[in-house]
């Protein structure tokens, strides 16, 4: 066995188990041929390999993370130009969730975190969308991709919160199904831990603020401090959103 840092990708079609039940085997047959036909070459355009396939998901190794998630994006618009040309029973709707770490390789198969971590994206990320973790969006070419953020998300199995964020769709921006979430910075959800410690946090300042103005006597020194705690949130403010863009 051998280790290797790598971006894992993982697609799988929208809604497929409930439509195996709807539609007969013949027609469940040309729609994974047509899934093996579209997007098989685009991993290879971008020097993906398939690691294997697991029913309509594919398993799908990158040595980089920026070719990762532009063969997401071409995935996509392949896609879409073949539902254009179809009838809606026979369009293909596929979610697209990438991650980078060190996996084990075994057998030409792959194990590990990143790889679990990959599969729970997955399980989040809606048809149509490529959802990516804060490793890829750490090490990939930002200025290829454009991104918004998604929040963090709790995994099953994984110790830590994952931040995740999202290729931004850019023709939901400008049609009218857009929503006000789609945009390069959005406000995080947070867990019920960060909601906590975020109300003792503040909690706390307010009761520092308060037995301060307590302690003064003077009224033009209030005021002061007021307008300088005022400063101070809105500078703070300021630095929160140049970070985030």
């Amino acid at each position: 066995m051998k280790t290797k840092h790598l971006t894992i990708m993982l697609t799988d079609i929208k809604g497929f188990t409930p439509k195996t039940s709807k539609i007969s085997r013949e027609k469940l047959e040309k729609l994974l041929d047509m899934h093996e036909k579209l997007i098989p070459p685009v991993f290879k355009k971008f020097g993906g390999r398939i690691v294997k396939t697991i029913g309509d998901a594919f398993l799908v190794t990158f040595n980089s993370p920026t070719d990762a998630v532009l063969c997401g994006m071409e995935i996509q618009n392949v896609l879409e130009k073949h539902n254009e040309m179809v009838a809606e029973e026979d369009q293909l709707e596929v979610r697209v969730a990438v991650n980078s770490g060190e996996v084990t390789i075994k057998n030409n198969d792959v194990f590990g975190e990143a790889v679990n971590i990959a599969a729970r994206l997955e399980g989040i990320a809606d048809a149509g969308d490529i959802y990516f973790t804060e490793a890829v969006y750490l090490s990939m070419n930002k200025s290829e991709i454009p991104t918004a953020v998604v929040g963090h998300r709790h995994f099953k199995g994984i110790p830590e919160d994952i931040k995740v964020y999202k290729v931004l769709n850019e023709k939901k921006k400008k049609g009218k199904i857009f929503r006000r979430k789609e945009k390069a910075v959005v406000r995080e959800k947070l867990t019920l831990k960060q909601k906590i410690l975020k109300v003792l946090k503040w909690g706390g300042i307010g009761l520092l603020v308060l037995f301060a103005l307590s302690q003064l006597k003077d009224p033009g020194a209030i005021i002061f401090l007021v307008v300088v705690g005022g400063i101070i949130y809105a500078i703070v403010k300021f630095i929160k959103r140049k970070k985030g863009s």
